[in-house]
């Protein structure tokens, strides 16, 4: 039970009935990607009022966004390796 992370004894008792394992699974990746989705969101929101209000951005700006937008790609790409290799 504490090896799956499962505090109710009841449940772990019918899972293990029913399916015979328990998978528990532990990607920091998707983790990672929550964060940087927040993050990347915020930025987007910032520059989009800046261009409502003022008409431009900066390149800066939209490097910013670029180079988050293929870290979240990386990560997505690499839970989801992880997760197509769990049998």
């Amino acid at each position: 039970m504490a090896e799956a992370g499962v505090n109710n004894r009841s449940a772990y008792i019918r899972k293990m009935i029913l399916d015979g394992y328990i998978v528990k699974l532990n990607l920091k990746e998707l983790r990672e990607m929550t964060v940087l989705l927040s993050r990347y969101g915020n930025n987007l929101n910032q520059i989009a009022k800046k261009l409502n209000t003022t008409g431009s951005i900066y390149e800066e700006e939209i490097g910013v966004i670029q180079r988050e937008h293929e870290e979240i790609w990386q990560l997505a790409k690499e839970a989801l390796r992880k997760l197509s290799s769990i049998n």
